[in-house]
């Protein structure tokens, strides 16, 4: 099971920790969605990026890549 530890910087904030036998226990299915949604979003997030040099973004843009 993982453990939740609370964290100092922020009294709302947690680190969750899960052992190899917590990934073990994932369906391999469920993995391959799980890493099909994280390369959507990266792909969203580049092409958001592009749209923005080009000025077709009217507003502040912020993304996870980094």
């Amino acid at each position: 099971m993982p453990r939740r530890q609370k964290l100092e910087l922020c009294n709302q904030s947690f680190r969750i920790t899960a052992t190899k036998a917590d990934l073990k226990k994932i369906d391999k299915q469920h993995l391959v969605k799980m890493l099909f949604i994280l390369h959507l979003v990266r792909q969203f997030e580049t092409y958001l990026l592009d749209l923005q040099e080009k000025g077709l973004v009217h507003g502040p843009v912020h993304t996870s890549i980094g």
